[in-house]
């Protein structure tokens, strides 16, 4: 590799722009994604990724709010939501 990550970092990447980045005052959108992991990790998806990515986010467990203005992870404490699935992650059917 050339020194940027792989494109299999991402989903753990986006969690964390949630949580440095985003807020309930402050949505992110998909292009923010998209620059975020080029600038901060040098890893080059798409928007389609993204969408994808949130999805899977949201399916495994991640409250993700979703709103006109673009998407957060929700709860009074984000990280602890966080830290709440990642814990439970054992029990989670990825099938």
């Amino acid at each position: 590799m050339d020194g940027s990550e792989s494109k299999k970092t991402a989903l753990i990447r986006m969690l964390q722009i949630y949580l440095k980045y985003g807020g309930f005052n402050r949505p992110l959108i998909q292009n923010d994604f998209v620059n975020y992991l080029k600038e901060e990790y040098d890893i080059k998806i798409e928007r389609k990724a993204v969408s994808r990515n949130i999805a899977l986010l949201k399916e495994i467990g991640f409250d993700i709010e979703t709103t006109r203005s673009g998407t957060f992870l929700g709860g009074e404490n984000p990280a602890f939501s966080v830290m709440s699935v990642l814990d439970s992650s054992h029990s989670i059917d990825l099938k």
